[in-house]
């Protein structure tokens, strides 16, 4: 039984989502000395780091679009269909709820975006998040979708590490962004949400791959 090798102790075994872990864990030492190189305007909104974010949360949520069309189980599917506009939620918070596609020029030159009230559709972004919540809490319990992870966990097929890697690097990012503001803090906050990113693709191609077997062999089913 496929097990994941590093949280279990076995050797390693090929799967989609190993050599990001491998990736990942190797960049945790990393990040400071890399909040030092990068460009303090690197973090800023709509900017390099904040880009890569949105790329990579677009790559996840497209995985699991792919993988709620691919699984067997129905249980299954419906927990990725509903991975899907979580990960759109986050999109559109890395995008300021649309803020980024309104900038302004100040009297001093400089670049910013118009507050979230000030835009055409600012007094629906709040309703739609909320709508969005409660849908999915409610799904949660209506079709079980927590019984994946418990599922997986018995089955010793949870990416273990994955998840404690998304932890930990979500931890660091609000640790600097509430308590620990140092030498290019802000480089080093939206860094490691970056790298958490990264882990959930990770985490998300593992279990996508524990759950119905190779990935790449499409599962024709009709729900």
């Amino acid at each position: 039984m496929p097990v994941d090798s590093f949280s279990r102790g076995k050797p390693l075994e090929y799967v989609p989502g190993n050599v990001m872990l491998i990736l990942m864990i190797l960049c945790l030492p990393l990040l400071y000395p890399l909040s030092n190189i990068i460009p303090p305007s690197w973090s800023g909104e709509n900017h390099v780091i904040e880009n890569l974010q949105v790329f990579v949360l677009v790559l996840a949520m497209i995985i699991a679009w792919v993988y709620a069309h691919r699984m067997k189980d129905l249980q299954n599917r419906r927990f990725w269909k509903w991975i899907v506009p979580i990960m759109m939620l986050l999109i559109g918070r890395e995008l300021s709820w649309g803020r980024v596609f309104y900038p302004v020029q100040t009297a001093s030159g400089q670049i910013e975006f118009l507050s979230k009230n000030q835009l055409w559709f600012g007094p629906m972004v709040n309703p739609l998040i909320a709508v969005l919540i409660i849908s999915f809490v409610i799904a949660v319990f209506r079709f079980k979708l927590y019984q994946v992870f418990v599922r997986l966990w018995k089955q010793h097929r949870f990416p273990t590490l994955h998840f404690v890697l998304v932890v930990t690097y979500l931890f660091i990012s609000l640790i600097f962004e509430k308590h620990l503001h140092i030498n290019n803090y802000v480089v080093m906050e939206e860094l490691s949400e970056l790298m958490a990113y990264l882990c959930f693709v990770g985490l998300s191609l593992n279990m996508g791959y524990y759950m119905k077997g190779d990935p790449l062999k499409r599962v024709n089913n009709s729900e």
